[in-house]
């Protein structure tokens, strides 16, 4: 299977793509947010308060808060690494 890379710190995704690998996840973008992450905490932001515009404004802006990697085949997310879904993705 062929795939392409992106660098999302030097090419961070629209407020729009983030959406759209959501809706792909099945999950709501705050998803996407890393609760772990350091530059998180150092934004001091209350993810769980964020409306999902507001969030996905925050990921296009701070993309060193999102999970990573994230792999997609046009159809599905696996926001992550976890191997089983990911050769399963790309089976």
């Amino acid at each position: 299977m062929a795939f392409s890379y992106r660098h999302i710190l030097k090419d961070p995704l629209g407020e729009e793509e983030l959406f759209t690998l959501a809706t792909k996840g099945g999950i709501p973008v705050r998803e996407l947010i890393n609760k772990k992450s350091k530059a998180l905490k150092k934004l001091d932001v209350d993810v769980s308060e964020l409306s999902e515009e507001a969030a996905a404004k925050l990921l296009s802006q701070e993309p060193r808060i999102m999970h990573r990697p994230l792999f997609t085949d046009g159809d599905k997310l696996v926001v992550g690494f976890k191997a089983e879904q990911v050769e399963e993705l790309l089976g």
